[in-house]
């Protein structure tokens, strides 16, 4: 787990900003909202050791992301903070118990923002 974390982490730190994921964000939204299609941006679930390791950069990624939605008119909703550590499988990806959590938080969540009944799919 130590080893994915630091290899996670160093991917982060080399390829920030390199994306232009700000602009990439900006005008994907841009171009749902002039289709009128309703829709939101999800922060998914970060590992709590990343978030304290990234803090900084997730402190910025989250901010900006939230701006562009709002602004374009959409929903957001961060869920980075949603799994603690025993909710992972590895650095990245949730295990069963934490994406039984996820996916039951963002269906309460979806159908409230959208105003829609979302039921348990199993």
């Amino acid at each position: 787990m130590q080893v994915h974390l630091a290899s996670t982490e160093r991917n982060y730190r080399e390829t920030e900003g390199e994306f232009g994921s700000a602009k990439v964000l900006e005008d994907i939204l841009q171009m749902i909202r002039t289709a009128g299609i309703p829709y939101a941006v999800v922060l998914l679930p970060t590992q709590p050791q990343l978030q304290t390791s990234l803090a900084t950069q997730l402190a910025d990624y989250r901010r900006l992301g939230q701006e562009i939605t709002e602004r374009q008119g959409g929903h957001w909703w961060n869920a980075m903070e949603l799994l603690d550590a025993t909710e992972y499988a590895d650095s990245i990806h949730p295990n069963a118990r934490g994406r039984e959590k996820y996916s039951a938080a963002l269906g309460k969540w979806l159908g409230e923002t959208f105003g829609t009944e979302v039921g348990d799919a199993r």
